[in-house]
């Protein structure tokens, strides 16, 4: 009955927030409605999950990614970057997808697999944390060699970066973090000492991919999407400690800064700081989740006709190789990069999607209800396959995170590739000692 009270008085707030930004000077109470709404969604979802499961961590990333504009107007009086009316549609369309996903996470009942738990013994995950690990320092090397010459040649830049790097470090960019994962996962499970040389080498890669990635490429989700799996997979099962949540505040922060700070020169950056109040740093839309709305407001101002792209029945074609199939359609992502931002698209650059529009180009407002009962569903069938399919489990979750930035091939894509690297991983460790058959 609590779930139920709390989960009415939420969905109306979610449903009266994006109106009153239409009302004068009321921007701050809808930014304060919809985030005492989510808090409301969260507290009734925390009676049946932990605040750090994949389900809960999903709709949290979601709600910020959906809020961020709304933030940027409420807080930063920033009136010129997105206008009122998509403010409200955005937010009324967000508001529904939540509502929607909230409802299936809190009624959706998925009996486990009838399969046997996973049985490995510590021995199959050594193999698995050996060749994992094995793959992740080839790919390091090749990535520290990358990353060594793009700071010689003094690229500052990210516009700069993405015109000089290759296909194959975009390769290795996915190979790396993939690999990275399994072999924290595996010596999780496997009792390896903390103090062994591999994990000392697991540790360092780690902490230099992703300060890396943070600080020069600026490719946050990866960066995060790692951070938050490896704490789902260390806490996932423990009680919250207010005081660990404090302590990310800071990692949030630096997050935020390097938003705004990662197309700057070095040179710079005094100048910036002198000029710029801390304030202004902290702008919403400097963040991760900016382009997600930039994308928006741009199809948001297309015609009606042209919001009504069923690039969902495409998919399947999308995801054939070029090779084979050289006139597969374009991904939304890449075609919307390609026919607006033609500089970045030139450049190698790209902006991320927005799954919601998505959803709304193929089925309208219907689309918004489909995209979050079924993305909810999909959640907690995934989770209910932990205990016997774990290393899928934590691949499938780090691709998930921030779904909300992908368009759907994109995310097949990513989630079909780190599989294939995961394969080649448990195939090889299968020769050295051979393992039960769960994942």
């Amino acid at each position: 009955m609590q779930i139920l009270i709390i989960f009415f008085f939420s969905s109306f707030g979610l449903i009266i927030g994006p109106m009153l930004i239409g009302v004068e000077s009321s921007g701050v109470w809808a930014f304060t409605v919809l985030a005492i709404s989510i808090l409301g969604m969260l507290r009734a979802m925390s009676k049946r999950y932990s605040y750090l499961s994949f389900e809960v961590m999903v709709f949290l990333i979601s709600s910020v990614y959906i809020t961020a504009a709304i933030a940027d107007y409420a807080l930063f009086d920033n009136t010129k970057q997105f206008s009122v009316d998509y403010l409200i549609w955005i937010g009324m369309i967000g508001s529904l997808f939540l509502i929607a996903y909230a409802l299936t996470i809190l009624n959706v009942t998925i009996p486990p697999p009838n399969v046997e738990k996973n049985v490995r013994n510590r021995s199959d995950h050594k193999a698995i944390f050996y060749v994992s690990i094995l793959l992740s320092a080839l790919a390091f090397m090749y990535y520290f060699r990358s990353a060594g010459e793009m700071a010689a040649a003094a690229y500052l830049s990210r516009a700069e970066i993405y015109q000089n790097k290759s296909l194959a470090l975009d390769l290795i960019k996915l190979i790396l973090p993939i690999s990275l994962l399994i072999s924290w996962i595996a010596r999780h499970k496997s009792g390896v000492s903390i103090f062994s040389f591999a994990n000392i080498l697991t540790i360092g890669m780690t902490l230099y991919f992703i300060g890396f990635e943070v600080l020069v490429f600026g490719d946050r989700r990866i960066s995060l999407s790692l951070i938050l799996a490896l704490i789902i997979l260390f806490f996932h099962d423990r009680k919250i400690n207010f005081v660990w949540l404090l302590a990310m505040v800071p990692l949030a922060i630096g997050t935020v800064l390097f938003g705004y700070f990662r197309n700057q020169e070095a040179g710079n950056f005094d100048a910036i700081v002198s000029f710029l109040s801390a304030a202004r740093l902290l702008n919403p839309t400097n963040t991760e989740f900016g382009a997600f709305h930039i994308v928006g407001r741009t199809l948001f101002e297309q015609s009606t006709r042209e919001l009504m792209d069923l690039t969902l029945f495409a998919v399947p074609a999308m995801l054939i190789p070029r090779r084979i199939y050289p006139d597969r359609p374009q991904a939304p992502s890449i075609e919307f990069v390609q026919n607006h931002f033609v500089e970045i698209y030139n450049s190698g650059g790209g902006l991320a999607y927005n799954l919601l529009i998505e959803f709304f180009q193929n089925f309208w407002y219907f689309g918004i209800i489909i995209l979050g009962s079924s993305l909810a569903y999909f959640l907690v069938a995934l989770s209910k396959m932990r205990a016997s399919a774990h290393y899928l489990y934590f691949i499938i979750m780090w691709n998930t995170l921030f779904c909300m930035r992908f368009d759907v091939v994109s995310l097949l894509r990513s989630i079909i590739i780190s599989c294939v690297i995961f394969f080649i991983i448990f195939y090889i460790s299968k020769i050295l000692i051979k393992p039960s058959a769960n994942y």
